[in-house]
């Protein structure tokens, strides 16, 4: 995944800024809890057939790491202070963290099930920014989603292989 940070860091209004910060700090927080239920997944040894999940999982484990930083970077462009301890995190997520995934058909689940979360933030981010013009959060956003549709894709697809 290649995030856009080219684009010119154009002023927004003090509102318009705060407003997209708020999204993004929620986008923020679930991001930081679906990287921790794919480490969870990840550190499951017990999920069998382990050798069809695992690169996979390694794949997007590997790949949702600069999310959060990119996200936290873009709310303190904008001037606010992203969300940053894990009590705050827990607290404010839509997601909750899964303490242990038994079963592949959980692990996929959960994929699935938290992708979905996090394509309605960006929803709810690209329309926020829209609203005030913010064409860098919108195309961050824009990537986001494509990379989340595809992940939704991926492993709804290994969830209908596994029941054939």
């Amino acid at each position: 995944m290649s995030w856009n940070l080219s684009l010119p860091n154009q002023s927004l209004s003090p509102e318009g800024a705060n407003e997209v910060s708020i999204k993004l700090d929620q986008l923020l927080v679930d991001m930081q809890v679906f990287r921790q239920n794919i480490r969870t997944i990840n550190w499951s040894p017990n999920i069998r057939p382990h050798f069809d999940l695992a690169p996979r999982v390694n794949q997007l484990y590997g790949l949702t790491a600069p999310g959060p930083e990119i996200v936290a970077n873009r709310i303190l462009e904008l001037g606010h202070e992203p969300a940053n301890s894990n009590s705050e995190v827990l607290m404010k997520a839509s997601l909750q963290t899964k303490e242990e995934i038994r079963t592949y058909e959980e692990a996929i689940f959960v994929v699935i099930r938290n992708s979905h979360q996090l394509l309605k933030d960006v929803k709810e981010v690209f329309d926020t920014a829209a609203t005030y013009k913010d064409e860098k959060t919108m195309g961050m956003m824009q990537e986001f989603a494509q990379y989340l549709n595809h992940t939704i894709w991926l492993f709804t697809s290994l969830r209908a292989a596994r029941m054939n």
